[in-house]
């Protein structure tokens, strides 16, 4: 992690090998407004524990990086996992070089662009610590991006079914120009451009508890750059009626059963099917519910809520759980392997979930992976002396070809 500083007389801590000591040294500091944090490589080198993330201090992620591939937006424990996962991140790109012994030297490629009320150092730390920043890979790419009027690094509450306007300016060193809008990592918009004054306007639709939004640019040379989030909380007009279809109760007790129920993705991405057993049912390559590429295995999307005022259960009292605990997945210590993946991605979402005094609360919608076959989900969650045990059993099946004949998710001009 690295802290940047308004003055360049601050003390340094020469002992900070963990992300509690870094914490405790600078967070005092940046949290007075004498500096800004970010997080570096997230899944590259020294590969980043989120769990001991702190978003309110360490506000942006490193996107882009010329060590490694470089592109630290995709994969495991990325940007953009973190940022399904439920932190809020600004994206940076940062100029250091890991191989710098190694021709060609790419030392000072990755940019960070910030539009500041004035180019003095508080006002570019000030703009840093509220997500309101941007990366390039390099290129003077300049980019703008708002949603219904706010900037990056906003946090809007609107009500489900809203629609906002979002708009994306560039301008770009290089022809032609490809423009993206993504919602919550996917493509839903693209605008291609053949001068360098490039733009794209249109509508989106609030549909989910939490929703982030960001542009992606793309120009000649494999060059990039993103945008920071904007972050929408989608309120329900009636206490969580507009959610009440998509959620999955866990089993239990009926009078405890309230505290957590899963919360799956919506259509039109996903129509709901199960089998005898199963909870959730996905077909390998069916673009519905598989969100990955991995051959055997599907990429299902699930969130979490906490509180649930569910007409089902009617002598469950709503209530925030004190602690969640994951029984299983659990154990695994192989990064690669989806049991390990799936463990970090369930105690992610559980540090997304941010209580709510007026009702119910949900995380965001994140990726678990699903080989061939049952993944077996079980938490346990506890409020005093009341303890809702959930289990989640998620199903994919082989791939036939009958069942999906197109594998990928064309990106539309309009959402």
């Amino acid at each position: 992690m690295n802290a940047v500083f308004e003055r360049y007389d601050e003390e340094y801590c020469t002992d900070c090998g963990f992300p509690a000591d870094f914490y405790e040294f600078y967070g005092p500091r940046i949290e007075a407004g004498a500096a800004a944090g970010h997080v570096n490589h997230p899944a590259d080198l020294y590969k980043v524990d989120w769990l001991q993330i702190d978003d309110t201090i360490t506000t942006s992620v490193e996107v882009w990086n010329t060590g490694g591939a470089g592109d630290n937006e995709p994969g495991f424990g990325n940007a953009l996992w973190a940022l399904r996962a439920g932190f809020r991140l600004g994206l940076v790109g940062v100029s250091d070089d890991h191989s710098a012994d190694t021709d060609p030297i790419l030392l000072g490629t990755g940019l960070t662009g910030c539009e500041a009320e004035a180019l003095t150092r508080a006002d570019l730390l000030q703009v840093l610590r509220a997500r309101g920043c941007y990366a390039t890979s390099g290129e003077r790419i300049e980019l703008r991006f708002s949603v219904d009027g706010a900037p990056m690094g906003s946090e809007l509450e609107r009500p489900v079914g809203s629609v906002l306007p979002v708009v994306i300016e560039v301008k770009a060193t290089e022809t032609p120009v490809t423009v993206e809008l993504l919602r919550d990592g996917d493509v839903i918009a693209r605008e291609k451009c053949a001068t360098p004054m490039c733009g794209l306007s249109t509508r989106v639709r609030v549909e989910e508890p939490n929703q982030f939004y960001y542009a992606r640019i793309h120009q000649p040379g494999d060059e990039r750059a993103w945008s920071s989030p904007v972050w929408i909380e989608g309120a329900c007009t009636r206490p969580f009626g507009c959610l009440r279809s998509r959620l999955l109760r866990g089993g239990g007790a009926p009078e405890d059963d309230c505290l957590t129920e899963w919360l799956r993705a919506g259509r039109p991405l996903f129509e709901p099917r199960s089998s005898p057993g199963a909870d959730l049912l996905c077909v390998d390559g069916d673009p519905r519910c598989d969100f990955g590429d991995t051959p055997d295995e599907c990429t299902m999307r699930i969130g979490l809520c906490v509180g649930v005022e569910d007409a089902a259960l009617a002598e469950c009292e709503p209530a925030v759980p004190e602690s969640i605990e994951i029984l299983s997945p659990s154990g695994s210590t192989d990064r690669e392997s989806p049991d390990f993946q799936n463990e970090q991605t369930l105690a992610a979402l559980l540090h997304a979930i941010r209580p709510n005094e007026n009702g119910p609360a949900c995380s965001p919608l994140s990726e678990l992976r699903v080989p061939l076959g049952r993944l077996r989900v079980v938490t346990s969650a506890s409020a005093g002396s009341r303890v809702d045990d959930d289990t989640l059993v998620v199903e994919c099946q082989p791939a036939t070809a009958h069942r999906h004949p197109h594998r990928h998710r064309p990106a539309h001009h309009h959402d």
